[in-house]
């Protein structure tokens, strides 16, 4: 059974929101790198360990978009919270973001 607009929708805006989070994770971990190599350890140590949580974050939401595409998660309409998926990666890299500082 095809998926209906609002569960489409759902499906690419958590699939969009994982790929976003991949490749910030790729782009702070490469940023990880330089400052490793510049000697700032800790800074390298902090970016790396929030970059393995984008991944995390990321599986999971790869995993949300499957269970809409078989029915086990559906929407009835559209939603107007978030009204974008730029506005769910925002809240996901904060709270990462928080989470990691509060560690410290």
């Amino acid at each position: 059974m095809p998926l209906t607009k609002p569960n489409q929708e759902l499906r690419r805006d958590l699939k969009e929101a994982a790929s976003t989070l991949k490749w910030s994770g790729v782009d702070l971990f490469t940023f990880a790198k330089k400052l490793l190599a510049a000697g700032d350890e800790d800074g390298a140590n902090q970016l790396m360990e929030i970059s393995l949580r984008f991944q995390d974050v990321e599986d999971k939401l790869q995993g949300y978009a499957e269970e809409v595409k078989i029915g086990l998660i559906s929407r009835e309409k559209s939603s107007a919270i978030p009204s974008s998926a730029s506005e769910l990666e925002h809240k996901l890299i904060a709270e990462n973001i928080e989470a990691i500082t509060q560690k410290d």
